[in-house]
């Protein structure tokens, strides 16, 4: 027979056991694949560039028509000219910035769901060890006891 001290060591055990399978079990539960894109931080960039370079290209057009009847083909060609290069830099500029600043913010969520997850399977892994350690000593528990209620019955037998 086991011995109060044992029982309730045992009890402890088997419910410590219990609750680490359920955090296993929950936490496994949890797994999400879930990874953050960069056109998610892009795409404000993306609706941006394309009324500024259309702004750019129209203001470039109507003020080059202007200019053509104050000074002459030949300068408003060169305006035009101008803020058509500069329309297409500015298209080019927000696409590439926009595109560093959204890889850089995707970057960082994307660390932070993999620091997660990294953190979810050590949790698993330490609770399977916790487990595995639990069930040996409550086996040697079970043991000890087995082996001590089998010396009493021997030395019972004797007497």
């Amino acid at each position: 027979m086991t011995s109060a001290n044992e029982t309730i060591d045992i009890e402890k055990i088997e419910e410590e056991i219990s609750i680490c399978e359920s955090a296993i079990k929950g936490a496994k539960e949890r797994v999400s694949t879930y990874r953050v894109s960069s056109m998610s931080y892009f795409w404000p960039f993306l609706l941006v560039s394309i009324p500024a370079f259309l702004g750019l290209w129209i203001y470039g057009e109507m003020n080059g028509l202007v200019i053509y009847f104050r000074e002459g083909a030949t300068a408003a060609e060169d305006f035009k000219a101008t803020t058509l290069f500069l329309a297409i830099l500015v298209f080019f500029l927000l696409h590439v910035f926009g595109g560093a600043i959204a890889r850089h913010y995707r970057d960082r969520k994307n660390s932070e769901l993999d620091l997660e997850e990294q953190k979810r399977k050590d949790m698993i892994k330490n609770c399977e060890k916790r487990i595995v350690e639990l069930k040996k000593i409550e086996r040697d528990l079970r043991g000890e006891s087995i082996k001590a209620a089998l010396a009493k019955e021997k030395e019972q037998a004797m007497a």
